[in-house]
């Protein structure tokens, strides 16, 4: 067989370029797929998970899909400046960003929020000076007030209506005068001169869009619009009229704050809503309102409101908020539901502020108020009286609860709280000058006590707080204060124990300060009042308390407690304290007899100071006195003789610094006690004066500018004399023990008495 050689194969001359053709293109589709597998994984999952760690964030529950909140960015973060909001954080979806969060940020350029998100907070990018440029979130619904102010972006924009999608974010620059915003082109003002903004145009609008446009002067409000969002027409202080449509639900925060023109304006039925000082300082008028279906009053929501005159409280309301119709200075009468002025009600806490400077003349509180909060009716220039539910029949609590079958919550009676006033809070009457009852009523309605005395509810735990300065009487009219509870009207048992067990144990500091007209203060009898504490200056500055008997259960008694009561007379004192404190009696100028309790331990710092008529300071037969403060009689211009027990093992300086009058003091012979004080007698009366033998020191100026002619010191060593001791005083006798004459006439501390110093006769 012949052998064939086969022919060698034919390398055609362009195949290996294009073998390299076909490996590059592999390689580029490879890139490619890489590239794409990045933008579609990388960038739009890990990159989530990266911006984790920048974050600050909470979940938010009350949306949709229980998404989550970014509350703050982290504070070593450093951001791109084209930044990515991150779809999900914490495996939920990001449906907010908190206020603030971005503000003031000079790095970003460029924001990409996500779709979910739904919320941009107050201020949330402002003064993020170089931000230029970011996307609408499909699901945005709420902007809120400048959130992009003073960003690249606005400033960008022409001045006039900003829009950020579908939404009217802000009218930029000033509005021409008289502006209008009206809700469609068949509106009155729909072709008027100056600026009209239709709103109808807008599926939804910013917070803050019109703030401080101070040349609008009326507004109405579309049908589809059913929430005024915050701060929508804040300080259109020109703004007289606005149109609402019986389908809004919410007014909010700031919404009509400082429109100090706004008069014509109708809150229909269907609102629910209403915010935070949503129309503080403007100018409603006359009588308000307020609608059977609201539901919410927020902080503050008239406060300022100058022209209301009477405001009407519908039946269903959980609480008084605070500084509701604060400064609502002709605000004269609040008119509450029958049902909240019986057992019925559902009104549990009357606000801080509430009704601070307001005109009232008179207030009922509502049947289930447990609290009223701070300052609630200071500075109310006509409050006479108010009246508060005494429950003696265990009456119980009005709570909402959830009625499972109807799905929804209703009042109902509770079977553990009762009805009646728990905590009436500091600074209640502060400042207002009228005030001068707490008039207790019985469950239906008819008064028990009178309208010119303060008595206290059964259910009272706290008057006027306990620990901080109260100012609860102060610059009042209160002449009669009643601090014990009659509890003779119940009649069950079990309750009855619940109440006594809520008794006002402490009057706070400050508790009547300054409540000039205060004459009777009533512990009641037999521990009947439950006040075992007195707080500072509780009665301070009551310049026309004349007589107080505090009760026996009283075992503290703090500083200040009637210092400047300058009518005081007669006082007695608990044998349950063992003290009178410092200046507690400072300045009682009518005061001229005191008893103190044999029992009492202590005469504090300044305790009796320029008590002006104060002649007799009895100790009792047997005192335990162990102490006398620091100038505890000085200024008692009447005080002529004094007694220190030997139980006394304490004196300190200035003690009777200015007794003109005093001529005779027997110095106590407690071994312990060894020093006549600094100025102890400077200025006084004293004439004569033995120092038994315990005293070894006579400190500087102790009887300095005194009357001082004679003193005689036993010591059976000589007494160290301090400089200037006697300087001023015209003192011509020292006696001193027999076998230490010569030694005194020798010392140089004594020398320049060594003419008049002498044995003690008979000693």
């Amino acid at each position: 067989m012949e052998y064939i050689e086969p022919k060698p194969k034919e390398v055609k001359p362009h195949a290996k370029r294009n073998k390299i053709i076909i490996i590059s293109s592999v390689c580029a589709a490879l890139v490619a797929a890489i590239s794409l597998t990045y933008y579609f994984v990388i960038s739009k999952v890990f990159i989530e998970y990266e911006n984790v760690g920048l974050f600050t964030y909470s979940y938010r529950y009350d949306v949709d899909g229980s998404g989550v909140r970014i509350d703050a960015i982290k504070e070593e973060a450093t951001l791109p400046s084209k930044f990515r909001i991150p779809n999900q954080l914490g495996g939920r979806p990001v449906v907010e960003i908190a206020p603030e969060v971005f503000a003031t940020n000079e790095d970003i350029k460029e924001v990409i929020f996500p779709d979910s998100l739904k919320i941009i907070g107050n201020n949330c990018f402002s003064y993020c000076e170089n931000l230029e440029k970011f996307n609408v979130p499909k699901n945005l619904a709420s902007i809120g007030t400048d959130a992009f102010s003073n960003t690249k972006w606005l400033a960008d924009q022409e001045d006039g209506e900003v829009t950020i999608g579908d939404m009217l974010y802000v009218y930029k620059g000033k509005m021409d005068y008289p502006a209008y915003i009206v809700k469609n082109e068949n509106s009155p003002y729909a072709h008027a001169s100056g600026t009209v903004v239709n709103l109808g145009a807008y599926k939804n609008m910013s917070s803050g869009v019109f703030k401080d446009q101070t040349s609008l002067v009326y507004a109405e409000i579309p049908e589809h619009f059913t929430t005024i969002y915050e701060s929508t027409f804040d300080g259109c202080d020109a703004l007289e009229e606005v149109v609402l449509h019986d389908k809004l639900t919410t007014i909010n925060d700031l919404a009509f704050s400082y429109c100090s023109s706004l008069s014509k304006i109708n809150i229909p039925e269907s609102v629910t809503y209403i915010g935070s000082s949503a129309f503080s300082y403007s100018k409603l008028t006359g009588e308000i309102h307020l609608n059977k279906n609201l539901e919410y009053l927020g902080y503050g929501a008239f406060k300022g409101c100058n022209e209301i005159t009477k405001v009407n409280i519908p039946y269903g309301f959980e609480s008084i908020s605070d500084s509701l119709f604060e400064d609502c200075s002709k605000l004269a009468e609040v008119d509450f539901s029958d049902e909240d002025l019986s057992i019925l009600s559902t009104i549990s806490y009357i606000g801080e502020n509430a009704f601070k400077g307001t005109a009232l003349t008179s207030f009922d509180v509502p049947f289930n108020v447990n609290s009223v909060k701070k300052n609630a009716f200071a500075e109310c220039s006509e409050l006479k009286y108010i009246t508060a539910y005494n429950n003696v029949l265990g009456t119980p609590e009005i709570v909402r609860v959830l009625d499972e079958e109807k799905g929804e919550y209703v009042w109902t009676a509770s079977d553990v709280s009762y009805q009646g006033i728990l905590k009436f809070e500091s600074g209640m009457f502060n400042n207002s000058p009228l005030f001068e009852g707490l008039v207790l009523v019985d469950e239906l309605g008819n008064e028990l006590t009178p309208r010119d005395e303060v008595n206290v509810p059964v259910t009272l735990s706290s008057l006027g707080g306990t620990n901080s300065d109260s100012f609860f009487f102060s610059g009042t009219n209160v002449k009669t204060l009643r601090l014990a509870k009659d509890y003779s009207a119940i009649t069950d048992l079990s309750y009855l124990e619940i109440v006594k067990g809520r008794n006002i144990t402490t009057l706070p500091p400050s508790l009547c300060e300054g409540a000039e007209y205060l004459k009777v203060v009533d512990f009641g009898t037999n521990g009947s009042s439950d006040v075992t504490v007195i707080n500072r200056s509780a009665f301070k500055d009551c310049v026309s308390l004349e007589s107080i008997v505090i009760d026996n259960d009283v075992k503290t008694i703090e500083t200040n407690v009637f210092q400047g009561c300058v009518s005081l007379k007669n006082v007695t004192l608990p044998t349950s304290c063992d003290a009178i404190t410092t200046n507690c009696f400072y300045g009682c100028e009518s005061l001229e007899e005191i008893n103190v309790p044999e029992n009492y331990k202590t005469i504090g710092q300044e305790a009796f100071a320029y008590c002006t008529k104060l002649v007799n300071v009895n100790l009792g037969a047997n005192p335990s006195l162990t102490n006398i403060g620091m100038g505890a009689f000085s200024g008692c211009v009447k005080l002529a003789s004094f007694v220190i027990p030997n139980t006394c093992d304490a004196l300190a300086a200035n003690i009777f610094f200015e007794c003109e009058s005093l001529t005779s003091v027997t110095i106590s012979s407690n071994p312990i006690l060894t020093s006549i004080k600094s100025l102890m007698f400077a200025h006084s009366g004293i004439t004569s004066i033995v120092l038994p033998s315990n005293i070894k020191f006579i400190e500087v100026g102790a009887f300095v500018d005194s009357k001082l002619s004679s003193i005689t010191l036993e010591s059976p060593s000589v007494v160290s004399l301090y400089p200037g001791a006697f300087e001023g005083s015209n003192i011509e006798h020292i006696y001193v023990p027999s076998d230490l004459v010569e030694s005194y006439k020798t010392n140089s501390e004594w020398s320049d008495y060594s003419s008049i110093i002498e044995a003690i006769v008979n000693a």
